[in-house]
């Protein structure tokens, strides 16, 4: 228990009206009660108070989804160049998620939830998108799937983001541009929006 001391109070006087040798104490008691107060609210999941998480290395916040930045990229099972290959990347743009990060490397988890460490020369910022469903055309415009179909895509084609809306994302596939269901795509959050 922290006690602060009055300037009427027996003790105060006794020492001599050092009333600012306490002051520290009393603000460090004041500080300790409010960080109390908080700890509850925060163990309940009120998330309100709490910051988004943020890379220790990068600073950028995680998760968040990148790229495969070349045609042949390997995925090791811990963050370096000693530990053995655990998959083999031969894709160019296709999405993972960087879900851990240490010094020059990145843990990343892909479409299927393997996770593993990749090197950052070898992940790009740039975003894409993977086509996860059979059936899906690209539109001129937002809004649905009526509007001119500009084309068709395959599952497991990779689109670059271009912009995404809360229900659809601009997208480009093989030169053409046009508009996608986000549902039909991973690589991106289910609240991100940006253009």
């Amino acid at each position: 228990m922290c006690y602060a001391y009055h300037p009427d109070h027996d003790l105060f006087r006794r020492l001599g009206g050092v009333w600012h040798l306490f002051s520290p104490v009393l603000g460090l008691c004041l500080a300790l009660a409010m960080g109390l107060m908080v700890a509850p609210a925060l163990a309940e999941g009120d998330t309100a108070l709490a910051a988004p998480e943020v890379g220790r290395y990068s600073g950028l916040p995680l998760p968040r989804f990148v790229s495969i930045k070349s045609s042949k990229v390997n995925m090791r099972i811990g963050p370096g160049e000693d530990y053995g290959v655990k998959w083999v990347y031969q894709r160019r743009h296709l999405p993972v998620e960087i879900i851990g990060e240490y010094d020059l490397w990145r843990q990343v988890r892909d479409r299927d939830g393997e996770e593993g460490w990749i090197h950052i020369a070898l992940l790009d910022g740039r975003r894409y998108g993977l086509v996860i469903d059979d059936g899906v055309v690209l539109t001129k415009k937002a809004g649905n799937t009526e509007n001119k179909i500009v084309a068709e895509v395959e599952v497991g084609v990779v689109v670059r983001l271009l912009a995404c809306s809360p229900g659809w994302c601009r997208v480009e596939a093989g030169g053409v541009k046009g508009w996608v269901e986000r549902a039909h795509l991973w690589g991106l959050y289910d609240d991100e929006i940006f253009d």
